[in-house]
């Protein structure tokens, strides 16, 4: 047989065995998207507001904003759309994180829509690649069974639960912190000089979309060194994707570092360590701890199996313990959704100690992993699991109401709320506008200041008078009040509500409560005729340090 057949003979039978799996592969990430989907269905996210976390309406309003900006074909600059957009929209958090998800989000609005179907589909479709990650890495070392376990063990995770049906960029950061550290083991592996390059590659990007990536920076000389490769750091390459993450990342960081430390940091405690610590290594329940320390530590004895390469578990423990150094040297509070973004790596190593654990009684290192997936799922399902249901608040419907047509006449409102974030109303407004027309300014920029985290504040408002000069002088047609009680009630939201409660030239045309408790949302109109200013002015100098202006009247 000639050369040429033999090669043609060897291309056909890779591309038989090529195809199926990435049928199946396909057919378990559906799987993964519909389990989600399900979860973001029974969580009522599909109808509620994005008020399932504070930072929601932002990652919204600023993917919404990236959106906006390439349908004018970038017809000015973009800080001056930037800021024109935040006057009408005060929720844009444009440099408080990365811009890789706001990008992702852009562009996926001009392939479908800014609806809020479309933009929780696409958190789905993230959601379900960090499970079909998850159960693609246990596949491959323990077969399909056992990954397919994994995969699942991950949706039932409770901060997964959650953040799976939130506007957030956790779970893409995790995602592409899980391709960095397999990229970085399999270039421990083999010394290729491609999967380095991929790891700058995933971590850059990483880095780009929250800070939180950052743990990338202390990973790879612990995992090369628990993976025997120590002679790897004398290649040039090995630097190389620190060079990439600094030129490409780096800039970034520095320009908004400004930003950022406007926030007031919430310094690591104790607590706070011990929090990272215990979290991450109990993130599958107080039960696998055992099992996780063992898979930590099998890499270190002779007796334990090797299923797994000896570079892929470095790397599991590396990033296990990158992860927990860094939360706990960088300011910051204890959050469960950034411990999630550990998870492929926890099952993995859970999988390695229950496997070692399990050898000794049973013969098959599959049934063993089998055994012990099938157990922990059963076992931490049946503890942790429940349908998380986002928080009802009446604002969509308020929203609805407010504009029941796109082409609604330019409207300034002022909303103010202490128990809900005023942005959750700035996002329900932005949706169903045509963008940039109505004015939603929030009596926390206008009436008060105060900074990213509320730890500076200042009332401006001495008096019932002076709102109602601020009110007149601004052009406000509605004010929004959340009138839900607050345990430390703020000054100026306190005066709003019971000025615009008293005054003849007000009248509560709308009040919204959900059937089974929960917010309260006033509506009140101003009866007479509004005189609109030329242009709105926002204070922002506690966190842009300036002062930022829209005209009024603009076309949109």
């Amino acid at each position: 047989m000639s050369l040429s057949r033999i090669g043609w003979a060897r291309a056909t039978h890779s591309k038989r065995i090529i195809a199926p799996e990435v049928c199946r592969q396909a057919a378990i990430y559906l799987a993964c998207f519909a389990l989600v989907a399900t979860s973001q269905f029974l969580s009522r996210a599909y109808s509620l507001p994005f008020g399932g976390y504070p930072d929601e309406p932002g990652h919204y309003l600023t993917g919404v904003m990236l959106h906006d900006y390439a349908l004018s074909g970038f017809s000015q600059n973009p800080l001056q759309f930037a800021e024109r957009f935040y006057v009408h929209y005060p929720a844009i958090s444009f440099g408080m994180w990365g811009p890789s998800f706001h990008v992702l989000e852009a562009i996926w609005m001009l392939a479908f829509s800014e609806s809020r179907l479309s933009i929780l589909l696409l958190v789905g479709a993230i959601a379900a690649g960090f499970m079909w990650c998850t159960q693609w890495m246990i596949g491959r070392i323990f077969g399909r069974a056992p990954g397919m376990l994994a995969g699942f063990l991950v949706w039932l995770i409770p901060a997964f639960q959650i953040y799976s049906s939130a506007v957030m960029a956790d779970l893409l950061t995790g995602t592409f912190i899980f391709f960095s550290v397999y990229l970085w083991s399999r270039y421990l592996e083999s010394g290729r000089h491609s999967m380095a390059l991929g790891f700058g590659l995933f971590a850059t990007i990483a880095l780009l979309t929250k800070a939180n990536a950052g743990c990338l920076a202390l990973f790879p000389i612990p995992a090369a060194v628990l993976a025997g490769r120590t002679d790897l750091l004398r290649e040039r390459v090995f630097w190389m994707p620190a060079a990439m993450a600094a030129l490409f990342a780096g800039p970034w960081y520095a320009y908004y570092s400004w930003l950022v430390w406007n926030i007031a940091p919430i310094y690591v405690t104790p607590q706070i360590a011990y929090s990272y610590a215990s979290r991450t290594i109990a993130l599958l329940g107080a039960a696998t701890t055992p099992f996780v320390l063992a898979g930590m530590a099998s890499g270190f004895f002779k007796t334990a199996p090797r299923t797994a390469p000896r570079a892929l578990w470095a790397a599991a423990v590396s990033l296990t313990l990158s992860f927990i150094v860094y939360h706990c040297i960088t300011p910051g509070g204890f959050e469960p959704r950034y411990v999630l973004m550990t998870a492929p790596w926890i099952v993995l190593l859970f999988a390695l100690g229950v496997q070692w654990a399990a050898t000794a009684f049973l013969p098959s290192r599959r049934a063993a992993i089998a055994v012990g997936l099938i157990a922990a799922t059963v076992i931490y399902g049946a503890v942790n699991f429940r349908v998380y249901r986002k928080p009802r608040l009446p604002y969509a419907e308020a929203a609805r109401d407010l504009i029941p047509v796109r082409t609604a006449p330019q409207t300034i409102f002022i909303v103010s709320s202490e128990t809900t974030p005023e942005t959750v109303m700035v996002a329900e407004i932005a949706m169903r506008d045509r963008r940039p027309n109505h004015f939603v300014l929030r009596s926390s920029k206008i009436l008060a200041s105060m900074n990213w985290g509320g730890d500076r504040y200042e009332n401006k408002m001495r008096n019932d008078a002076q709102i109602g000069e601020t009110l007149r002088s601004l052009g406000v047609g509605a004010v929004i009040i959340d009138a839900t009680p607050s345990v430390t009630p703020w000054p100026h939201h306190v005066a709003l509500r019971r000025f615009v409660s008293s005054d003849p030239e007000w009248r509560l045309t709308h009040k919204y409560q959900e059937v089974d408790g929960g917010p309260v949302v006033e509506v009140y109109a101003f009866k007479g005729v509004v005189k609109m200013p030329r242009k709105i002015d926002v204070d922002v100098r506690y966190t842009l340090r300036r002062v930022l202006s829209a005209p009024v009247g603009a076309a949109p």
